[in-house]
């Protein structure tokens, strides 16, 4: 039991857990990988650069999972999501379309 108890502790969402802001670090259409036993969660928000159309997919484990995007706005697009320990996430770019991540952070 004691075995158990030491193994939910360890894998407990949350517990032990930070907030990194990987924005200067993390790159579109660069897969990023969950290195922990825990889930990590993820929010990325993303502006128009140059043009209005902007937006981006977001993949995990190579699946397709989420398209964001705008056309003649010039808000921009947020995202959260979580990524099983162990998976690769990317987020790429939407078709041609420009935008500045203006922050991209990382719980794990």
């Amino acid at each position: 039991l004691e075995g158990e108890i030491a193994t939910l502790q360890a894998t407990q969402f949350g517990v032990g857990q930070n907030w990194y802001n990987v924005t200067a670090t993390a790159a579109l259409d660069t897969p990023r990988t969950n290195n922990s036993n825990k889930l990590m969660f993820v929010i990325v928000h993303e502006r128009n650069a140059i043009t209005n159309n902007h937006g981006f997919e977001i993949y995990i484990d190579d699946h397709f999972i989420s398209q964001l995007y705008q056309t003649f706005a010039v808000d921009g697009n947020y995202a959260s999501f979580v990524v099983s320990a162990g998976s690769t996430y990317e987020i790429r770019q939407y078709a041609t379309y420009n935008f500045i991540i203006q922050k991209w952070w990382e719980f794990y």
